[in-house]
C-alpha cells in the first residue's frame, strides 16, 4: 500500500505543475493576441492618417502601413476579418490624390490578402 501511496503523493504536485502550466500558457496567449490587436489598430490609425503620439504622417508611411496591415493579417488569422473590412474601407476613398493613392494601396493590399 505505501507504494501506491507514494505514487499518488508524487502525482499531486505534478497535477498541479501541468495545470499551472496550461493556465499560464493561455494567459500569454491571451496577452499576445491583445497585444497585437493593439499594434493592429495602430497601424489602421496611421493608414488613417491619424498616427499616435505625432501630429502628421506622410503619404509613404500609410501605404507602407496599409501593406503591414495585409502582411499582418495573413500571417495572424485573428486579425484577418478586420483587415478585410478596414481595407474595402480604405479602398474606397476618393476625393483627391493622396485618398486615391491610399485607395489604390489598400486595393492591393486586399488582393493579397484574399489570395
Amino acid at each position: 500500500m505505501e507504494f501506491w501511496q507514494a505514487i499518488v503523493v508524487a502525482a499531486i504536485p505534478s497535477a498541479a505543475a501541468v495545470v499551472a502550466a496550461i493556465v499560464s500558457f493561455r494567459d500569454l496567449h491571451l496577452r499576445r493576441r491583445l497585444e497585437s490587436s493593439k499594434q493592429f489598430l495602430s497601424l489602421f490609425a496611421s493608414a488613417h492618417g491619424r498616427p499616435q503620439g505625432r501630429d502628421a504622417i506622410g503619404i509613404g508611411e500609410q501605404v507602407a502601413a496599409v501593406h503591414l496591415i495585409a502582411d499582418f493579417a495573413a500571417k495572424d488569422k485573428m486579425l484577418r476579418s478586420a483587415a478585410r473590412e478596414g481595407l474595402q474601407d480604405l479602398s474606397s476613398w476618393t476625393g483627391n490624390e493622396r485618398s486615391e493613392k491610399i485607395a489604390s494601396s489598400a486595393t492591393a493590399a486586399l488582393g493579397r490578402l484574399r489570395n
